[in-house]
């Protein structure tokens, strides 16, 4: 049988409890746990909401543009950007310096 974690929260408190003691207490009380699987996307530790306060075309690029963005962290970054629905003043996901994002 499959159950998940949020199915599980649904009649257990699991807020502090980690995989590792959820599976070592359901095998305690006589249930067999085959296989534990992730689902979904891992935390993206470099990517933010920023908000974007203006922007221009590249000077040496035609596709891209050159935006200045606030992520919250009391500076403005400069960054290159191959995106074209945009506007300023408005809020996205922004990836910051060393960014991953898997496809």
């Amino acid at each position: 049988m499959k159950i998940s974690r949020n199915w599980l929260q649904d009649y257990v408190d699991l807020a502090d409890k980690t995989t590792t003691e959820i599976e070592y207490a359901l095998t305690m009380i006589g249930f067999e746990v085959e296989n534990i699987e992730h689902k979904g996307l891992a935390p993206l530790s470099h990517v933010v909401v920023g908000e974007i306060l203006s922007y221009e075309q590249h000077p040496n690029a035609d596709r891209l543009s050159v935006c200045q963005v606030d992520v919250g962290d009391g500076a403005v970054r400069t960054i290159v950007c191959g995106a074209k629905k945009f506007q300023t003043k408005r809020s996205g996901d922004c990836g910051t310096t060393r960014c991953y994002s898997p496809r």
